[in-house]
């Protein structure tokens, strides 16, 4: 089983969703957050589980994304680790990723 760590921009875009969300819908807020969590950890067990990152299928590194609701989960693996890098909304525009840390 890999080790899954969140990068902190990816701990700031989850908190970013959830209080968007929660403005209007808190219950709905902490499922989507508790969804994203258990799959994110699933992750440890099945990294390949994710597609390839549409955006990014040219780059020399592996980059995907597990689609929870509305929100992309963007991540990357090794041989003993699991980066979740970004946690976007589904319409929001992939930029620059960060390092993972």
């Amino acid at each position: 089983m890999r080790e899954v760590v969140w990068t902190g921009q990816a701990r700031q875009d989850l908190a970013a969703i959830s209080d968007s969300v929660a403005a209007a819908h808190p219950q709905a807020a902490l499922r989507l957050i508790i969804e994203i969590e258990h799959k994110v950890e699933q992750l440890g067990r099945f990294p390949a589980s994710g597609r390839r990152v549409p955006e990014l299928a040219r780059s020399p590194q592996m980059y995907r994304e597990l689609i929870v609701q509305n929100s992309r989960v963007i991540y990357r693996y090794s041989a003993g680790k699991v980066s979740v890098l970004h946690v976007r909304h589904g319409r929001r525009r992939l930029s620059g990723l960060p390092e993972e840390s």
